[in-house]
């Protein structure tokens, strides 16, 4: 049977489990660990996102009464929503994060995104 110190000591001395957003410096450092990123560059990475989100759900609404007018069919209304918003996005994304210093860290993941994208179509053509 152990004494109280050295239970103690022994839980003191042993290394906690750790998770990607529990380790010391949160999310954040995760994140930028993960992008290979420092902290700061990772929140405008993230507020390039959230912006981009918004205004792209803003727009879209107008932009799809410009389009449809009154009443649409809601089925139509969806599916051109969804078409609107994804490209949309992408663009907005890229303008987002080189206005916030991050051009060349979007511009990646934009060009790695249509690549995946291309890719089942490209091996068709061959």
């Amino acid at each position: 049977m152990q004494n109280n110190d050295t239970a103690t000591h022994d839980a003191r001395n042993s290394a906690p489990q750790t998770t990607p957003g529990s380790r010391r410096g949160g999310l954040l450092r995760a994140i930028g660990d993960t992008w290979r990123q420092s902290k700061w560059k990772v929140i405008a990475i993230v507020l390039a996102f959230s912006l981009s989100g918004s205004i792209t759900v803003r727009i879209s609404g107008p932009l799809l009464a410009l389009i449809l007018g009154d009443n649409p069919p809601r089925w139509l209304w969806w599916t051109l929503r969804i078409l609107i918003i994804v490209p949309l996005y992408e663009m907005i994304l890229v303008v987002c994060g080189t206005l916030l210093g991050q051009g060349k860290f979007f511009r990646s993941k934009l060009m790695k995104l249509l690549r995946r994208m291309a890719g089942p179509f490209a091996r068709r053509a061959r």
